[in-house]
């Protein structure tokens, strides 16, 4: 064979090898990155965790800012609270907020499994522990602990949103 036929099918290789990294490329976030949080986790949290009557009190450990429950201003709460108006955005210092109490309530194990997050709404057989609110998640696989876990630890960004957005749509049912 040929040197330029050589230099033809290695290029060629080095072309089809660069596409197929790339391909292959992970979108991984930051643990608990706060556009991430705005964008996929706080609407699951809205539903799930962030009324008024749990974790969007002001005297809970793990307090949490949510568009129709405890705001740091009340006027940005619509007047009446019902869900058929258009709530104001959380602002940026209400998502900072909701990141610092996740960090307050993590263990300090190591191990991201062992966050009070995650454990508290999981079920007794599945490793969880008592939590007043019940439980919420019957396994480690349920989309609601996929959310909440991707996020923490800083997960596939895709995998992510999609977690959240099944975990959304099975509470809006």
């Amino acid at each position: 064979m040929s040197t330029r036929r050589q230099c033809w099918h290695c290029m060629l290789l080095v072309l089809l090898g660069g596409c197929g990294i790339a391909a292959q490329r992970v979108d991984k976030i930051t643990p608990r990155d706060q556009s991430v949080l705005e964008t996929h986790v706080q609407p699951y949290l809205d539903m799930a965790c962030a009324s008024i009557d749990c974790h969007g009190a002001g005297g809970r450990p793990l307090r949490l800012y949510s568009e129709l429950g405890l705001r740091a201003d009340a006027t940005d709460r619509p007047q009446p609270i019902s869900n058929s108006h258009d709530p104001k955005a959380l602002t940026t210092q209400e998502l900072a907020s909701n990141c610092s109490a996740f960090a307050a309530v993590a263990l300090s194990t190591g191990s991201p499994d062992h966050h009070l997050a995650l454990l508290k709404p999981l079920a007794l057989g599945a490793g969880g522990i008592h939590h007043v609110g019940g439980v919420h998640w019957a396994d480690t696989t349920d989309p609601g602990y996929l959310c909440l876990r991707g996020w923490l630890v800083g997960d596939i960004k895709q995998d992510v949103g999609s977690e959240c957005a099944k975990a959304t749509a099975k509470l809006q049912q």
